[in-house]
């Protein structure tokens, strides 16, 4: 699978139709298996098409989400939440 900065990683696999609960919503993607990823799981854009995602974003840097799914034509709206994945953040002087 090749990333956006062009590197090239090595699949471990495929899980086709994994469906993932959002709320009381249910989405069936295809979903691929990288080795170590900085990610836990990372929706992209077929996944923003389906479910017709759309983003605000707040001074506060709060986000709110907004998604339907296509089946039952249901919306809902979630808000994100800031979420350091345990990592230390470095302080630059520039």
């Amino acid at each position: 699978m090749e990333s956006v900065n062009g590197l090239v990683n090595q699949l471990l696999g495929h899980v086709p139709n994994l469906c993932i609960g959002i709320s009381s919503l249910n989405f069936y993607v295809q979903a691929f298996v990288l080795p170590n990823p900085p990610f836990h799981l990372l929706l992209s854009c077929p996944f923003h098409v389906l479910a017709s995602c759309m983003t605000q974003d707040y001074m506060d840097r709060k986000q709110k989400v907004q998604i339907t799914c296509p089946n039952p034509h249901q919306t809902i709206n979630l808000w994100t939440q800031l979420h350091h994945m345990g990592r230390k953040h470095a302080i630059q002087d520039f």
